[in-house]
């Protein structure tokens, strides 16, 4: 789960950089809009997943 975490930590990262207009591509502002959503979404399964290992490890130690 750590390395799913991590992949998406990545996407969530790249997804900045498209956003915030640091990675260039020909069609810059049709995929600007993609980048904060690529961020926002990876982000959040990041946190997801992130918590999931957090509460499951929590629960073995009880």
């Amino acid at each position: 789960m750590i390395v799913f975490a991590g992949i998406f930590s990545a996407m969530a990262g790249f997804g900045l950089l498209l956003g915030l207009g640091a990675i260039e591509y020909p069609v810059a502002p049709h995929i600007s809009s993609y980048g904060w959503a690529l961020f926002v979404n990876a982000a959040a399964i990041c946190g997801l997943l992130l918590f999931n290992l957090y509460h499951r490890h929590s629960q073995r130690l009880h």
